[in-house]
């Protein structure tokens, strides 16, 4: 049997799709698009972080306006040059998924750093130290264009 507020949440749309499909649609969307809470879930979570909180003290972080908000990046340094670099071919940008932050992507951003090149992070409007609630795909997207803005 489906969770209570589940019940409420189907109920509540089969009404209204009936009386506003328009109205419907935009509240369907408007709860699609909305982020989960940013706090932490578990012990093993609580571990990850605590070791990834070290490591994230060494990036150089930039708040990125954008419409809406401003997302919180991090850019850290090759672990040791391999030899001389471009910009662009030495940094690479990672970002997180759904319901995740910066902090879960350390592993890859250490993994990364260790092949000689410059790693910048975000953490996606709604996740991490980004501020709103909600994202969606334009706002990803934006998102990664102002970090390509900031940091080319």
């Amino acid at each position: 049997m489906a969770p209570i507020a589940l019940q409420v949440t189907r109920a509540g749309f089969s009404v209204l799709g009936r009386l506003s499909p328009t109205l419907a649609g935009k509240a369907a969307f408007r709860l699609f698009c909305h982020t989960p809470s940013r706090r932490v879930r578990s012990e093993k979570e609580r571990t990850v972080l605590a070791a990834a909180s070290r490591r994230m003290e060494t990036a150089a972080r930039a708040d990125l306006r954008v419409p809406g908000g401003t997302i919180a990046s991090y850019r850290f340094a090759a672990a040791e040059r391999n030899g001389p670099q471009d910009n662009i071919a030495g940094l690479v940008l990672v970002v997180h998924g759904w319901a995740s932050r910066s902090e879960h992507m350390m592993a890859i951003i250490d993994g990364i750093r260790q092949s000689g090149r410059d790693v910048v992070a975000i953490d996606l409007p709604g996740h991490g130290r980004s501020s709103g609630r909600t994202l969606n795909l334009p706002m990803g997207v934006r998102a990664i264009d102002a970090a390509w803005m900031h940091y080319g």
